[in-house]
């Protein structure tokens, strides 16, 4: 991810990529209007809460990077013996922004095993298996390797949290409708409002 951010867009013909100004603040607010769509009836609580205090204190960018924005295990491909990543893969979302929300999206896809079990069946990386580091560890790691000084991310997460929990609704809502079949999906309802509780406990208390 650091030698992603280290990139210069415009070195690799990128420069025009996004509009990397704003990025926070339309990632906010894009993702609350889709949660408005995929629960007509009224937000629930926890979504009203997180927005209108997210809402309240964007932060300023850390830097303008180019963004996988969906960087996590399965979208990489791994050298089987060194366990070196020798590509990245599905860069649909990719832009320009800052940085420190990439790595926010990790981060709310990296549960470890005492997170509520709720929260645990995103189950998007194998994280709460022996080996893997916490979070914090994560986060360490990578103002390490990017030699920058540690900033706050609970607001990045908080929001990248969201943005999980109202995808897992739309996949939800197309379930509903037939438009995706698998009885998996089932329970992607229940999984977002304990992505979302959980959010909200986390944000409220200063923890990732």
């Amino acid at each position: 991810m650091t030698a992603l951010h280290r990139v210069s867009p415009e070195s690799v013909g990128l420069g025009e990529l996004g509009r990397p100004e704003g990025l926070l603040e339309r990632q906010l607010t894009g993702w609350t209007r889709r949660a408005h769509v995929v629960w007509p009836d009224g937000l629930p609580d926890a979504v009203t809460y997180l927005t209108s205090r997210l809402a309240e204190e964007i932060p300023e960018p850390a830097a303008i990077s180019l963004l996988h924005m969906d960087l996590k295990l399965d979208n990489m491909l791994i050298d089987q013996e060194t366990l070196s990543p020798n590509a990245i893969i599905d860069w649909d979302m990719a832009t320009r922004g800052c940085p420190l929300f990439d790595l926010a999206i990790l981060v709310s896809y990296w549960m470890e095993p005492d997170d509520p079990a709720g929260v645990r069946a995103v189950n998007q990386m194998p994280t709460t298996a022996q080996g893997f580091g916490k979070r914090a560890d994560v986060i360490d790691s990578y103002f390490a390797a990017a030699g920058m000084p540690p900033r706050p991310l609970h607001w990045h997460v908080a929001c990248a949290r969201l943005r999980l929990a109202v995808a897992w609704m739309q996949l939800y809502r197309k379930w509903q409708s037939g438009d995706l079949i698998g009885p998996g999906y089932a329970d992607f309802e229940d999984i977002a409002m304990s992505v979302l509780d959980w959010a909200t406990t986390q944000f409220t208390e200063g923890e990732i």
